[in-house]
């Protein structure tokens, strides 16, 4: 059985800070640091090597956050040019017939996304998302807030919690389980069902609740269309090449099926032409100025926005192996691993207690901020779980699955639901607060669906 540290027991008691900083909605980024600090100084017993840690987690930190902050940043760049030019008011106007009321712009809202991430995975379909559909949901009425809750649960919860097309979860899942992919996705799906389902509901009836009672937890939106651009021919063949040019690129990324950073690097590589077209559609000759001036506000929007998030990665990506080791040396354990393997070897299993052990460690693995992290553990752990209580493998790891990405994929913690938050401009803290009652609803239908197949 895995013996706890000191440094074990300061990560945790870190943890615990952070998540009562958070109730209290004060700054989470002074504990960070402090338990970036304390961590390696019981690690390496070197106050020298622990405030190198700091500024190395930082490093490392950025260094994988880099393409999020990068394809934000070109995104509200490319996402401004549009709106100058006009083509933005062309584009939306024909959606509005579909987006008719706020609720029912919810709903449609979350279907789409979940379509859309099933294909492409989550990050990917929200670039396109916030193009395209999400300026036509906002002028309906329906609140930032709401917008963002429909992209969080439908597209990285929902979808990517079965990932049933590209198969990159179940296929690490089944892998550490020791079953085939199509069994596992075969046997889990109605555990999925459920998750998805309940959840989905619980989040309308929390909107409709919350639009009732007129608290929607952010300043309200303009609903009409703005027309402040001046319309011409350009306006016309940009609103005609964005949703062309992202269509061509769906397409790409099934036929050679793209996935994860290739299909990113796509969208990435067509936001910037895109923004080089708006600007010579508006500016001529003058674009060659004022693309800096595009970029400069791309970019100062996407730092803002992660400048918070990559001192807090920093410390959560102690709790992984690899990263860990990067910034504390080659001696250093995942603490977040040993911790849930901890937990697996002191508390008395049977069925019940073993199903739920494996929506802890997935939901505690998945504080990372990586939904994909704690998928080893969880998968192998089921085998273990298994051979002690005779409970079904796949009931055990689905549920772990859908623990780990639920939370850490981008639906409960404040450091991985950014993306969504940036774009939409609402409150990470905010919208992770709006997600939880729906997504733990979801959590406790589904664990008594699950023991009822184990």
């Amino acid at each position: 059985m895995v013996t706890l540290t000191p440094s074990h027991w300061i990560f945790i008691a870190t943890i615990l800070v952070i998540l009562i900083t958070m109730l209290l909605r004060k700054d989470i980024l002074i504990p960070c640091i402090a338990g970036i600090f304390f961590t390696a100084l019981a690690t390496t017993n070197s106050a020298i090597k622990a405030v190198q840690a700091i500024y190395r987690s930082l490093i490392i930190s950025g260094e994988q956050l880099w393409s999020i902050i990068l394809i934000i940043a070109l995104i509200v760049a490319m996402a401004e040019a549009i709106r100058d030019t006009g083509a933005d008011y062309i584009m939306t106007k024909p959606l509005l017939k579909y987006f008719e009321r706020p609720l029912f712009s919810y709903a449609l809202l979350g279907a789409f996304t979940m379509v859309i991430s099933l294909f492409l995975w989550a990050s990917p379909a929200l670039s396109l998302l916030s193009t395209m559909v999400v300026p036509a949901v906002l002028k309906t009425g329906l609140s930032r807030m709401s917008t963002a809750m429909a992209i969080n649960i439908f597209g990285f919860g929902i979808a990517m919690s079965g990932d049933f097309f590209l198969q990159g979860a179940p296929s690490i899942t089944a892998s550490a389980a020791g079953v085939p992919v199509a069994t596992f996705m075969r046997e889990s799906f109605l555990l999925w069902l459920t998750m998805s389902s309940v959840t989905a509901i619980a989040s309308f009836i929390y909107i409709w609740l919350a639009w009732k009672k007129g608290k929607t937890n952010e300043e309200p939106h303009d609903q009409q269309i703005s027309r402040d651009a001046k319309i011409s021919r350009a306006s016309y063949f940009i609103a005609l090449f964005t949703p062309t040019a992202f269509l061509f690129d769906i397409v790409l990324m099934m036929a050679l099926r793209l996935k994860g950073q290739s299909s990113e690097l796509l969208i990435g590589g067509t936001a910037v032409i895109i923004l080089i077209l708006s600007l010579i559609a508006q500016y001529k000759w003058q674009s060659l100025l004022k693309v800096t001036d595009y970029i400069k506000e791309g970019f100062t929007t996407s730092i803002k926005i992660f400048a918070p998030v990559i001192v807090i990665t920093g410390f959560f990506l102690l709790g992984n192996q690899d990263t860990a080791r990067e910034i504390l040396g080659k001696g250093a354990h995942g603490l977040l691993v040993d911790v849930s393997k901890y937990l697996s070897g002191i508390i008395p299993l049977n069925k019940q207690t073993a199903a739920l052990m494996q929506v802890a460690i997935g939901a505690f693995t998945g504080l990372s901020g990586s939904g994909f992290a704690g998928l080893p553990l969880v998968g192998s752990l089921s085998r273990t779980f298994h051979s002690i209580t005779q409970g079904n493998t796949v009931t055990l790891a689905a549920l772990g699955q859908l623990a780990s990405i639920w939370v850490g994929n981008g639906t409960l913690v404040p450091w991985s639901v950014i993306a969504v938050s940036g774009l939409l401009k609402v409150d990470s803290v905010q919208l992770v607060k709006n997600n939880l009652i729906p997504v733990i609803i979801g959590f406790i239908a589904t664990f008594i669906v699950a023991t009822l197949l184990l």
